[in-house]
């Protein structure tokens, strides 16, 4: 694991740049909130070394970075479609590339590893299907790609709308000198999958907000906890104070409700409701 920028929640490339060996196969940036994480100094960070660059892009879908959009930035792009990301099919994703062979191996692998001919490259056994490689049903079903098509037209309307609620958290949010808001990367879009806020005090602050403005009827969220803290990663041996930045970004941050339908009467009351809750707690 390596850390983040401590403002926006992205993944360092100086933390990047001191951990890659000669083991390393791999590099997968997390574009936190929907801000795409910097690929362009991931790529200078790898250089010549044979290392993948996968875009974990659950969150960034509809996001640009220098006005190339998210699915163009990496070699890899993961993309989530669980109801509450840009577009949903009912569950699912998809993984977008520009590598003929890589698209070949996973299309063959999500279907059991199984290769089919098309008769037009097969004639004489049209029929044939040959097993090529261990793979599993990892396929999405029909049913759940027809409702995702059915969103896809609505993208950029949805993305849109998104970050005019997130303008207006930002207007009615500045003033609050104990909180600070989503910090920006230059020349980026965000799709605004989340919109974050930190407390600029201790832990304890934070905890005190979560639970005023739940109180208050806002349904406010943490988003995350540091990967390596979770059971799994501490039974296999991670340090909890490994990527101290990640750790203390952590424990500060705290999710606005954001979400295409939310009117601007909704969102004005989240505001106002915030002010609440930190004049309540001072």
């Amino acid at each position: 694991f390596a850390d983040v920028d401590p403002v926006t929640g992205l993944l360092d490339p100086q933390a990047v740049s001191e951990l890659i060996n000669d083991r390393t196969r791999i590099i997968v940036p997390v574009d936190y909130t929907g801000q795409p994480a910097d690929y362009h100094a991931m790529r200078t960070v790898i250089g010549d070394r044979p290392i993948a660059l996968i875009a974990d892009a659950a969150h960034s879908m509809g996001a640009t970075d220098n006005g190339r959009p998210v699915g163009t930035l990496a070699d890899l792009t993961t993309l989530s479609f669980h109801p509450v990301k840009p577009i949903t099919s009912g569950e699912g994703g998809a993984i977008v590339c520009s590598n003929d062979a890589w698209d070949t191996h996973m299309r063959a692998f999500r279907s059991h590893g199984i290769a089919r001919a098309t008769a037009t490259e097969n004639q004489t056994e049209p029929w044939r299907q040959e097993m090529t490689l261990l793979g599993f049903n990892y396929r999405i079903t029909d049913i759940q790609c027809a409702l995702g098509k059915s969103q896809l037209g609505r993208l950029h309307e949805y993305i849109a709308r998104r970050g005019e609620i997130a303008c207006k958290y930002f207007g009615g949010l500045r003033d609050i000198d104990s909180i600070a808001l989503p910090g920006l990367r230059e020349n980026t879009t965000s799709g605004w999958h989340l919109f974050t806020i930190r407390t600029l005090r201790d832990t304890a602050h934070r905890q005190a907000l979560f639970h005023k403005l739940r109180s208050l009827g806002v349904g406010v969220q943490v988003h995350y906890e540091p990967v390596h803290h979770h059971p799994y990663y501490q039974s296999l041996g991670y340090p909890k104070d490994r990527c101290p930045n990640a750790v203390d970004f952590a424990s500060r941050v705290l999710s606005l409700p954001i979400f295409p339908a939310m009117t601007n009467e909704d969102v004005a009351w989240v505001v106002e409701t915030v002010h609440e809750a930190v004049r309540a707690l001072e």
